[in-house]
């Protein structure tokens, strides 16, 4: 039974990735995103740069704000704690399950280490290859989203349909 729960879950989450990755292909949301372009022009117009909430919180310079904001900053996400249940399900030993552990810590924070690592290396490079980056994903965020999205939706639901057969 609960694989028949299963097996139309991932057919729903697939259906779902299929809806948003064929709206994005058809450019229907052209008009939102304009919109919001716009709304966004006007309010640079004559506002100052928006600080973000983290550095508005810090910038009080409340040491209990501080912390709690340092606290919820480094609370672990989804991903993080499914890995951490993947580990746990290996039954491997103590020391391999630990470096495991610091396996996933570093992948995960090698976005943040890399750069930072290369602005004490060699800043004025690692400056240009983040604006490098970043123009290089405002590019193509959207056609990346739009065939990910496809792809997992197909593959989403190609497992659930398997599922439900071969059960």
């Amino acid at each position: 039974m609960a694989l028949i729960g299963l097996s139309h879950g991932l057919a729903v989450l697939g259906a779902l990735a299929l809806i948003v990755g064929l709206a994005l292909h058809s450019g229907r949301d052209e008009r939102l995103r304009e919109r919001r372009r716009r709304r966004k022009e006007e309010k640079a117009k004559g506002a100052e740069p928006k600080v973000s909430w983290p550095e508005r919180m810090l910038g009080r310079g409340s040491a209990r704000v501080s912390f709690a904001v340092g606290v919820v900053l480094s609370l672990p996400g989804v991903s993080y704690l499914a890995a951490l249940d993947l580990i746990a399900k290996l039954d491997v030993g103590s020391a391999e399950s630990a470096l495991l552990v610091l396996g996933v810590c570093l992948i995960q924070q090698l976005f943040l280490e890399l750069p930072l690592l290369g602005f004490a290396v060699a800043p004025e490079w690692t400056e240009d290859a983040v604006k490098r980056f970043r123009g290089w994903l405002g590019r193509n965020a959207r056609r990346f989203v739009e065939t990910g999205a496809l792809v997992v939706g197909a593959l989403l639901i190609l497992r659930g349909t398997i599922e439900l057969i071969v059960r």
